[in-house]
């Protein structure tokens, strides 16, 4: 057989196997499906539009870490219903799909307060205690990370509540490549945002999602055109995870697991098991 032909022979045949490999990959993950009723009064058409795209993009940009290799969302009135597929049970992926992600800004408490609480060990009425936690790189050891731990104490009524960003940035500057957010808000909330800031020179205000503390800067002065940039997140991932909850924006209408159906072998086991 001459040379052309058994190169052409030999590429077939990987092809081949490489197109069987994936059938096998494909049939081989689990699928998991999720149904979701709305919690609530029946939504509007345009919120079930944005629940169902919101759900696709948390999908993209979390699921990786919870092992999902794809998804689909569709709106079957009156159900939204998710159909995931990956190598283990995708159930739990439901608590990130169900996340309000409100962005709250809450002022750090007077420092006296403050002095005060740290003394009695007490935390006073209207406000709470939150931890800010820092990973960075330990210096001149570019494979360990070091960890720190920050306590704060936020007012507990927020100062804004945030749903969705008119735009949102991620970048990378300087020599160490830290990661750089770029937020521009809607008119309304950059309009509060600027009296917010005007108001309070030389406090810190914290930027919170679902409890947890991403930073609290110091206010060094009025922020009045709507557009702000955060430095100081030192851990990449972390500024990754923060720029999509505020690229994706928070759920319009609140969701609530009807059901979760099980891979169809799985729910054939379980059957037999109480035929």
């Amino acid at each position: 057989m001459k040379p052309a032909k058994l190169i052409l022979l030999a590429l077939a045949v990987v092809t081949a196997v490489i197109c069987v490999s994936g059938v096998l990959a494909v049939t081989s993950l689990r699928k998991t499906v999720i149904v979701f009723t709305f919690d609530g009064p029946a939504p509007t058409p345009a919120q079930v539009k944005t629940a169902c795209e919101i759900l696709r993009e948390r999908i993209k940009a979390f699921g990786d870490a919870d092992n999902v290799r794809s998804g689909k969302v569709e709106y079957r009135e009156p159900e939204v219903v998710v159909t995931l597929r990956g190598y283990k049970d995708l159930s739990g992926f439901s608590k990130t799909l169900l996340r309000k992600d409100e962005v709250h800004l809450q002022l750090a408490a007077d420092p006296k307060i403050v002095e005060g609480a740290e003394k009695t060990g007490s935390v006073p009425d209207g406000l709470e205690r939150r931890v800010i936690v820092t990973e960075f790189i330990k210096l001149g050891d570019w494979q360990h990370m070091e960890r720190s731990e920050e306590s704060i104490l936020l007012q507990a009524r927020p100062e804004m509540t945030i749903t969705r960003m008119k735009s949102v940035k991620f970048e990378r500057h300087g020599i160490g490549r830290q990661p750089v957010l770029t937020l521009e808000f809607e008119a309304g909330d950059g309009k509060r945002f600027a009296e917010i800031t005007a108001g309070n020179i030389g406090r810190r205000l914290a930027l919170v999602v679902e409890g947890e503390v991403f930073t609290a800067p110091v206010i060094e002065g009025e922020i009045p055109d709507g557009v702000v940039q955060i430095q100081n997140i030192v851990n990449a991932a972390q500024a990754l995870r923060l720029y999509n909850i505020l690229r994706i924006g928070a759920l319009p209408v609140p969701l609530k697991v009807a059901r979760i159906e099980p891979p169809a072998k799985e729910a054939k086991e379980v059957a037999a098991s109480h035929g």
